[in-house]
């Protein structure tokens, strides 16, 4: 089961669905799962994986990060929510 949270949250970085990727934290917590295992499993690779790409560079105001480095920006908040 773990492993299937960690190709979907791979997944959801790559789609840039910040939605989604909460949703797969929180499923993964509520499972009883470790939020940094989540994290090193799961959400680090998709987001390597989006650098690899290119398509999460920031351009313009590096305060203003625009397409997918604004969600993960979005999702990041979110998760550390999840976990204090």
């Amino acid at each position: 089961m773990a492993d299937n949270i960690f190709e979907q949250a791979i997944e959801a970085i790559l789609k840039g669905d910040a939605d989604k990727a909460t949703e797969i934290a929180k499923r993964g917590i509520d499972e009883g799962m470790d939020p940094l295992e989540i994290m090193d499993k799961g959400f680090i690779p998709g987001i390597n994986q989006v650098g690899d790409l290119g398509i999460g560079v920031v351009t313009g105001d590096p305060g203003r990060p625009t397409g997918i480095a604004a969600k993960l920006k979005k999702l990041n908040y979110w998760i550390l929510r999840l976990i204090r």
